[in-house]
């Protein structure tokens, strides 16, 4: 029997080596740009630059973020990259547009370089999401999301929960106050893709 059982840990392993060996990170893009935004969407993107996305920030601190979940997904056209917070042990919070057309999802948790295997992590593979009902890729309006890892991961100090509102903190849209960000995405304009260690960058909810 340990025999066996011994066997069924190598082939997972060897398994999940080969699944990780398989991606091309140099090909591994942000999940916005498969956004097919409106002319007037775009164009008020582009004048509201820096409230309407994160360029850059400083290198946190490893595993200073527990919550935070790396996600690479995998759709027709080949694999793109979102993030995500863990709210729950089996569920992660994430937005709509990162899961549009995708056929199956890598959660990395408790990571700093996602493109590396570090003893930190929980990998967990799923294709169990659920996008807003009302969600509109035209307006993104409702752009969030809910990705089930099926069976709970455990608890670390590399891997916890996100701290959420109170019940009677529901009504307050926190303008003026202080948050923290952080993910993996571009560090510049210029960078050719998302970046390999986890960032962070503080800055006023305005709402």
């Amino acid at each position: 029997m340990k025999v066996f059982v011994g066997l069924l840990a190598l082939v997972a392993l060897v398994s999940a080596d080969h699944l990780y060996d398989d991606i091309d990170w140099t090909t591994v893009r942000p999940a916005h740009e498969r956004l097919q935004l409106p002319e007037n969407i775009r164009k008020l993107a582009e004048q509201s630059k820096p409230l309407g996305r994160i360029v850059g920030g400083t290198e946190a601190v490893p595993n200073s973020i527990p919550s935070m979940a790396a996600l690479l997904l995998t759709a027709a056209e080949g694999i793109f990259f979102c993030g995500g917070s863990l709210i729950s042990p089996s569920f992660i919070l994430t937005a709509a547009h990162c899961l549009d057309g995708v056929i199956q999802v890598q959660v990395i948790l408790g990571a700093h370089r996602w493109n590396e295997l570090e003893g930190s992590q929980i990998r967990r593979f799923t294709n169990s999401f659920t996008q807003h009902q009302a969600w509109n890729p035209a307006t993104l309006v409702n752009d969030v999301a809910l990705i089930n890892l099926g069976e709970p991961v455990p608890l670390s100090f590399a891997v916890q929960l996100i701290a959420l509102p109170r019940h009677q903190d529901v009504t307050n849209s926190f303008n003026g106050a202080s948050a923290r960000l952080s993910g993996w995405g571009m560090d510049s304009d210029a960078a050719t893709g998302v970046s390999p260690v986890l960032r962070e960058v503080f800055t006023a909810v305005q709402y």
